[in-house]
């Protein structure tokens, strides 16, 4: 291990760790790795029921900087926010631990927080596919880009540049103050970075690809529909109730984005199954509440208005273009 330049900052890096034995010794490599020495991983293992939990505890044999929080299982809004409990750095980062991150994530990151005096820093991420390739790129080039809080929170919503990942961004630490995540939702991350955003006065991006996002078929977001996917809309309602209050001026951005999660569940309901009657319901519902202002909104992503057209249309045409909005905008 080099040397620790004491000098700089804390950072804590948390890792939320369940059934991933063929992956985490990657992940945590590639942490261990960073160029930016001065940090501490927080690897919490959430009831894994394969060798996970042991695989941490030899790691944690092997390096001081590594903590270990051994859990009963209650899902990754747990697991993080147990990790942010417990964690002493000046900045926080989330690594999902079947991710690995580049060897100077960190401190491209810590650098762009120093040099822009911004309170969260995002870098780009690149699709990796358990089934073999990799997404397509165009030339790297690192373009930097500032916001306000109200920029990104725009960026956020229109899923232009910035999106609701936890990872792929690192955090002062003080913004978690009074913030966690939700937990017992499948999307928590939807219900908390845009309050993380807001308290921000300054954020800045990189378009570098810096963290190595692998796409499994077994993760928590591509299962098949049950009623937990309605967390979408519930989240959603969330940011919409928030945003009312606290950034009226951005209500229509808000709208957009709560359309977007129920085009989202949309995509996964079976709208002919009557079990799912009262679900199928509140989407059509919300469906014929928002698609006019969507439509008739000019910063919306052209997709996002062409499928608020395609909402005056049968539910079973509109998912056929919400696979469509999967493949090149979710």
């Amino acid at each position: 291990m080099a040397e620790i330049n004491q000098a700089e900052p804390l950072i804590s890096v948390i890792v939320p760790v369940y059934n991933v034995e063929n992956y985490l010794d990657k992940s945590i490599g590639s942490i261990l790795a960073q160029t930016y020495q001065n940090l501490e991983l927080i690897l919490v293992d959430d009831g894994s029921k394969d060798a996970s939990g042991a695989m941490c505890d030899a790691w944690r044999a092997k390096d001081a900087r590594i903590r270990v929080i051994h859990q009963t299982n209650g899902g990754q809004a747990l697991a993080r926010n147990h990790g942010i409990d417990e964690a002493a750095g000046v900045y926080l980062a989330f690594i999902d631990s079947d991710d690995w991150i580049a060897p100077d994530y960190l401190e491209t990151l810590y650098r762009l927080l120093r040099e822009h005096r911004a309170e969260i820093s995002i870098c780009d991420k690149q699709m990796i596919y358990e089934s073999g390739g990799q997404a397509k790129s165009s030339a790297e080039e690192d373009q930097i880009r500032e916001y306000t809080n109200r920029e990104a929170l725009k960026a956020l919503f229109y899923q232009r540049e910035i999106d609701n990942s936890p990872w792929g961004k690192l955090y002062r630490a003080s913004l978690f103050n009074g913030v966690r995540f939700p937990e017992g939702k499948i999307y928590e991350d939807l219900g908390t970075i845009y309050r993380l955003l807001y308290q921000c006065d300054r954020v800045v991006r990189t378009s570098r690809k810096l963290y190595y996002y692998l796409q499994r078929e077994g993760s928590t977001m591509y299962r098949t529909f049950g009623r937990s996917k309605m967390d979408r809309i519930e989240m959603s309602q969330n940011i919409l109730d928030f945003i009312g209050e606290n950034c009226p001026d951005l209500l229509r951005a808000a709208q957009c984005r709560y359309f977007i999660s129920v085009v989202q569940v949309l995509r996964e309901l079976p709208v002919s199954d009557p079990e799912y009657a009262k679900e199928n319901r509140l989407v059509r519902q919300k469906l014929r509440e928002y698609r006019r202002g969507v439509l008739t909104d000019h910063e919306a992503k052209k997709i996002t208005r062409l499928i608020a057209l395609a909402a005056y249309i049968p539910a079973g045409w509109l998912q056929k273009l919400g696979a469509v909005y999967k493949k090149f905008y979710d």
